[in-house]
Order: C-alpha cells, then structure tokens, then sequence
C-alpha cells in the first residue's frame, strides 16, 4: 500500500497507548480525560520514539496540537524520521508548522545527524505548502551554498523533480527561470540531469531557455557526454540546438 514499514511493525502498532489513539485522530475530550487521570504522561513514547505530539502534527490537527503543547508536550523529542515539526512537514501540513514554530521551534533548525533541514524534508515528499510556510516563518532558502553544492534550494528542488515546489518558487517570486547557480548552470540543466522530462516540460513552459549554456555547453551537450540518449531525444524534440550548432 506505499505505507512505511517503520510505522507498522508489530512492536510498534503494540507500543500505542489510548492517547496516541486519541492524538492521531484528534479526539482533544479523549486527550484531555487521559492526561488528567494520570494514566499516561503527555511524552508517552512508542516503540520507535514517536510522541503524542508528533501524531497530532503530522496527521494536521492543529488544536490537538496546541493543546499537547500547553500541556507541556515536547516537541523536540524524535522518533525515526525527525522531531514533531520534521513530521508535520512530511505530511505537507502547514497549520501544525505554523503552530509549532509560534511555540517556539526554529524554521531554520532540524539539522539532525543526517544534516537535514526542515525544508529538505519539505523535498522529500514535494510539500510545497509546508515549503511555503516554512519560508514564510523564516527559514533561509539561499544560503544553503556552505552545506551543498547548489546555491539556492530552486536547484535542489529542480534536481529532485519537487514539481510542485519549483511552481511555488516561481509563482511567489523566490526564484527567477533565468538564474544560474554558481558555475553557470540553469535549471534545464539541472532538470534535465536528474532525467524527469516533466520537470525539463514545466521548466520551458515556464519560460527558461532550452539552449543556455554554462561555461560552454547547453542541457543538451551535457546529457549527450552523459550517454542519456531519451533525455537528450527528449530535448531535441523540444527545440534544443543539436550539438555543434548552438549560435548563443
């Protein structure tokens, strides 16, 4: 079914309590009569670290979030994906996000051991409304040059076919078509590298040049060195310049 296999092992469907339940569902009277009977504390953990928190976040229920918090949940606290705010993130749900950060989380945090971000986990499920109220909060989507190879998260996201992000960039005005990455490089380049003709498709109806070169060589050029023979067919069929011809 596409579900993650961590989540569902049987130790760790066994490790849920009522109020994990009760906070994945949203069920605040059932929250609130758990917690005050002392029967479970409000960072009860499963098996695999996951927190009452976490569930309500990452399945979108922001007062049962809230009221977890002021109940003095930690949001910090982290199962096999991340912290409470890595979840909501996953799960593409900006309200908890918002919630979280007002308490107190960092957009720009989340760096964990894997030195992931919070809006690299945005990338991994293309979760642009997240992505947006992330950057909206704060979080720095330019200065990820001293971390990576890519300049601005604009080519992170081409190069990991984020469809969806990429529009969002665009359309809000925090990415330009035409930009280049520190060694001359565009979109198409990068787009075109990682063999997603939807994203090369999206990117030029967008408006970007399918001939822009770097330092000499077009998208076209660099996926015919590469042996990428339907990427490249691709881009023919798409109006590139053929090799040797190119007049820019």
């Amino acid at each position: 079914m596409g579900l993650k296999r961590n989540y569902w092992n049987a130790d760790e469907c066994g490790s849920f309590s009522a109020l994990h339940h009760a906070s994945r569902h949203g069920l605040k009277r059932v929250i609130n009569w758990v917690l005050e009977s002392g029967i479970y504390s409000v960072n009860e953990l499963t098996r695999m670290g996951t927190t009452p928190v976490i569930h309500a976040a990452a399945d979108g229920h922001v007062l049962t979030t809230r009221g977890l918090l002021a109940r003095g949940a930690n949001p910090h606290l982290r199962n096999w994906y991340g912290e409470a705010l890595h979840c909501a993130i996953e799960s593409n749900n900006a309200a908890p996000v918002r919630e979280l950060v007002r308490w107190g989380m960092d957009p720009e945090g989340g760096v964990g051991q894997d030195g992931r971000t919070y809006l690299s986990c945005a990338m991994d499920e293309d979760a642009a409304e997240a992505f947006a109220a992330l950057v909206d909060l704060g979080a720095e989507i330019v200065l990820h040059s001293a971390r990576g190879p890519h300049s601005h998260m604009f080519f992170t996201a081409v190069l990991y076919s984020c469809d969806e992000i990429v529009a969002l960039m665009l359309e809000r005005g925090w990415a330009d078509i035409g930009m280049r990455d520190p060694v001359g490089l565009t979109a198409v380049h990068y787009a075109a590298a990682s063999g997603n003709w939807k994203t090369v498709i999206n990117l030029l109806e967008a408006g970007a040049d399918i001939d822009a070169m770097d330092e000499g060589q077009t998208a076209l050029d660099c996926v015919e060195l590469e042996g990428n023979k339907t990427m490249a067919r691709l881009l023919l069929d798409l109006g590139a310049t053929p090799s040797g011809r190119t007049q820019r």
